[in-house]
């Protein structure tokens, strides 16, 4: 599926010029994206009873709110489920355990904007994947 023709994308990330990177590179490829900057807001989006649908979001971890880690339960409970990335720039290995045992991978906040579609992309094949096993 070419990465243009995808629905919108959550962004939860609180570092105002790292987002404002993301979204340049999300809408360069077609993208439509739906940015927050906290936990609070996340979860106001995704308890809104007209829920946009998102194909994907890329959560940071590190929020003034909150952890990340704490909105894949709420993510992963949606129908249809996004394919979800929890980033951080503060990695651990303990943060990183934490992550592994919920049953989330913890991935290092994408440099640039290639590296960003290059995990949208990858995000897809897995969820890809994924369907074909069922």
């Amino acid at each position: 599926m070419p990465i243009g023709a995808l629905p919108p994308v959550l962004l939860v990330e609180d570092d105002e010029r790292y987002a404002r990177a993301c979204r340049r590179a999300l809408t360069h490829h077609g993208l439509q994206v739906c940015w927050v900057r906290s936990a609070t807001e996340a979860r106001t989006v995704l308890e809104l009873d007209s829920l946009p649908y998102f194909e994907y979001a890329l959560v940071d971890d590190r929020l003034p709110d909150g952890f990340g880690l704490d909105l894949m339960p709420l993510l992963h409970a949606l129908t249809p489920r996004p394919a979800s990335a929890l980033m951080t720039a503060y990695a651990s290995y303990h943060r990183a355990l934490a992550a592994y045992g919920a049953g989330y991978v913890l991935f290092p906040k994408p440099e640039t904007p290639r590296k960003l579609v290059d995990l949208l992309c990858a995000l897809d094949r897995q969820r890809g994947a994924l369907r074909a096993d069922r």
